[in-house]
């Protein structure tokens, strides 16, 4: 290849740049991420990438992880990844099983190989040259995106003075395990996190449960895309499409709600 060509591939390459797909929450829905990991192929994408929670609540959570392993796909740490992980290794010292089914269920379909690809997982991953942040949970204000605390992976109402603390929300207090509602939380300072956001770079991510793409951009910095539109509770499978540029949407519908018992309330406004 002569230089001349070498210069016109790599300009192209800077203008295009990347294509990055992000896919929220599969939740052990083999069946609809094949589906949707179908679809994707049409797409030119360089990566595709979920935003953790690949495991508990839906039927197959063993094979969903296989998948992701099998077909090079790459995640960030959600809380039930976080989780299990921590299951798992109990599990392999004692060979006792944890009290929650669902949980028992998710760690007897997963394989040692499994667990290490879970416990592997990022808690952040960035795209520089596409402006793009991967996160499961949140992101808090006023720290620099390599140094944001673990608990990014469980948080949606953050209290942006103290780095150690974050709080569900819903429309009600049976959400939360400080059994209060997102006004009483707001009363000691909580916030939604995405009201805070302060970088530059978008930022996908998952955790909170929307009925379609949250897209939230306070004036002056990155968009942030929710993108679990609860595929465990009979909702869809979400992805979005980053490339520099506008996301885009491609979702396939979740026929049967998988875990009724703790289904949560759509936290769109």
């Amino acid at each position: 290849m002569n230089y001349l060509k070498q210069k016109e591939e790599k300009a192209d390459s800077v203008v295009r740049g990347r294509r990055i797909a992000a896919i929220g929450d599969p939740h052990g829905c083999l069946d609809e991420f094949v589906h949707l990991y179908n679809r994707l192929q049409w797409l030119s994408l360089d990566e595709i990438w979920s935003l953790g929670d690949n495991i508990d609540r839906g039927p197959d959570s063993g094979g969903l992880v296989q998948f992701l392993r099998e077909n090079h796909i790459n995640s960030v740490r959600g809380n039930h990844d976080d989780s299990i992980c921590n299951h798992y290794r109990r599990f392999k010292k004692t060979g006792l099983y944890p009290k929650s089914e669902d949980k028992e269920r998710t760690i007897r379909s997963l394989t040692d190989a499994d667990y290490e690809y879970l416990d592997s997982l990022p808690p952040i991953h960035v795209f520089d040259d596409i402006k793009l942040v991967l996160v499961h949970g949140g992101i808090w204000p006023g720290i620099p995106l390599y140094a944001q605390p673990k608990n990014i992976i469980r948080a949606q109402l953050i209290h942006p003075a103290d780095y150690s603390k974050c709080r569900w929300w819903g429309k009600d207090a049976t959400l939360h395990k400080c059994k209060k509602t997102e006004e009483e939380n707001a009363k000691e300072g909580y916030v939604r996190w995405y009201y805070l956001y302060d970088h530059e770079y978008d930022c996908a991510y998952g955790h909170s449960v929307f009925n379609q793409p949250k897209i939230h951009q306070n004036p002056g910095y990155g968009k942030t895309v929710g993108l679990d539109q609860g595929s465990c509770f009979g909702g869809s499978l979400t992805a979005g499409i980053f490339d520099g540029g506008e996301p885009f949407f491609v979702s396939v519908r979740v026929e049967k709600c998988h875990a009724p018992e703790a289904s949560r309330v759509i936290s769109d406004e």
